[in-house]
């Protein structure tokens, strides 16, 4: 009977896995290093700061907010050398330093990536975008800068940092 049950719950567990319209399904993920994220088929995306399977990749989203914001990347935070956007969309870099808007910028990218998936029947979207600690990193960034209390902003030109750690950021469909 035991065994009965057991296996009822099982067979239960993988019938409701797969036929729910919850379910994730993997679409993509990127490894742990950019030699992995290449091999996966991966992009790396600017304004995701990451490395990103096809199916989440917003190309045409992303365009715009480079071309909108014409951000400038350098090597250090002194500004003293500029690296091209071409390099930069290579991802083939441990760090980078560039305006601090585009801290915000990201974060608002992120946000209007998800209005974008909660208009599909399946949405699509990366485990960044999905992560609820980073969507609240972000409203805490962005409230910052235009609260209540907020009346300056002493942060330095070149004073946002870009890392290029791929984390296994993982595309997800649902």
């Amino acid at each position: 009977m035991a065994v009965l049950a057991w296996t009822s719950g099982l067979v239960w567990f993988w019938h409701y896995k797969e036929k729910s319209p919850y379910a994730l399904t993997l679409r993509g993920h990127c490894g742990y290093s950019v030699a992995e994220a290449k091999a996966n088929d991966c992009i790396y995306d600017i304004m995701l700061s990451s490395w990103v399977s096809k199916p989440c990749y917003n190309k045409e989203l992303s365009d715009k907010y480079l071309a909108a914001n014409n951000f400038t990347y350098y090597e250090h935070s002194n500004a003293l050398v500029e690296i091209p956007e071409e390099e930069v969309r290579k991802g083939e870099f441990t760090r980078i330093f560039t305006h601090f808007n585009y801290h915000t910028q990201h974060c608002i990218y992120l946000w209007n990536l998800q209005i974008l998936a909660a208009k599909m029947r399946r949405p699509v979207l990366d485990s960044i975008s999905r992560n609820q600690r980073h969507i609240e990193h972000c409203f805490h960034l962005i409230t910052a800068v235009t609260g209540p209390n907020y009346t300056t902003w002493n942060q330095p030109i070149t004073g946002t940092l870009i890392n290029v750690r791929p984390m296994d950021l993982k595309c997800w469909e649902g």
